[in-house]
């Protein structure tokens, strides 16, 4: 008899198996490893290359936070190409998984799946889309538009799908503790189902401020503003004295405005020099990897290399464990 899974409860994590099951796959795995960590380093090598040198001409046109890496900017560009190249091989994983018909039929179902979710949250969904947007807005000041549309995207995706059920949960049993403290009726409100339409809303908000101009941070903060105000009144926030949520949201606003102002006041000039950018290079008459600066160019992009590599070979077993799950084996991760 083929074992089925129960399709309503979600089961629990032995997040103590996890290691266990990422080598067991590794070793299982060696040759698409190879393949997807070549893939993903030579991709992010020639990528980040080529916009140091052509878009930015340069490691000193490198702005913090930007999708390049350059000596000044590390960390920003290594999550995203290691995050970018986790979705990229996680869909191809779980489409090799699961196969293109349940792959393509699962495509088509994401409305039903979406109506779904609201459906199981009820009378608080609103408010939850909402508040999930308007922290959204905020953070997507800070964090960056690039950075914000692969997390929203990576969200949404696993939002719609079998690990949903699991991260709601997690992130319910994370905010109501906090909840607790500013309304004693809050926890009660933040089922799993409120949580999952709040991070769906969050997930949406971080794509669309990913289309807003970086420079249009009012408009952010109006959006912003007008989710928290609505979300409030949507929630009951009238019965509430004093209206804490409110005073928390602005709070953030102003923190959001601090941070802005001191990344403005931080950030160096640009200065014309010879740190491997195109233009300078064709004054000079010489191949790109003779020019004075390429050198540097050439070696820092092995960050977003390493970073797309891991990124890449990780996507992929968590896309392809979570085809395992989905159709029914159990890869030792799950009781």
């Amino acid at each position: 008899m083929t074992p089925t899974l129960a399709p309503a409860a979600a089961p629990q994590v032995r997040w103590g198996m996890l290691g266990k099951v990422f080598l067991t796959w590794l070793r299982k795995n060696i040759p698409s490893v190879l393949v997807t960590a070549v893939i993903g380093a030579i991709f992010g090598y020639v990528s980040n290359v080529w916009m140091v040198s052509v878009v930015y001409q340069g490691t000193n046109g490198v702005m913090p936070g930007s999708t390049a890496m350059g000596p000044n900017n590390i960390a920003t560009p290594a999550f995203i190409w290691g995050l970018g190249s986790a979705l990229l091989f996680g869909v191809f994983g779980y489409y090799r998984g699961v196969g293109g018909a349940r792959f393509w039929a699962g495509v088509r179902g994401l409305p039903d799946t979406v109506r779904g979710l609201f459906t199981a949250a009820g009378a608080t969904a609103r408010a939850a889309l909402l508040w999930g947007a308007a922290v959204s807005l905020l953070l997507s000041l800070i964090v960056g538009p690039a950075v914000g549309a692969l997390a929203g995207l990576g969200l949404f995706a696993l939002l719609t799908g079998f690990a949903g059920r699991l991260l709601s949960g997690l992130v319910a049993r994370l905010l109501r503790p906090l909840l607790a403290r500013i309304s004693p009726t809050a926890p009660a409100a933040a089922t799993d189902h409120a949580i999952a339409v709040g991070l769906l809303g969050a997930a949406l908000a971080l794509v669309v401020a990913f289309m807003i101009p970086p420079t249009a941070t009012t408009l952010k903060l109006v959006a912003a503003i007008g989710c928290g105000v609505a979300a409030f009144f949507i929630g009951g926030g009238r019965r509430a004295s004093p209206p804490t949520a409110l005073m928390l949201l602005l709070i953030g606003i102003l923190g959001v405005e601090v941070a802005q102002i001191l990344l403005h006041l931080l950030h160096p000039l640009v200065a014309l020099a010879t740190d491997g950018g195109q233009i300078e290079c064709q004054y000079a008459n010489k191949p790109y990897w003779l020019c004075e600066g390429s050198a540097t160019v050439l070696a820092i992009s092995v960050g977003t290399a390493t970073a797309s590599a891991a990124g890449g070979t990780g996507g992929l077993f968590v896309g392809q464990t979570i085809a395992a799950v989905t159709t029914g084996f159990d890869p030792q991760l799950l009781s």
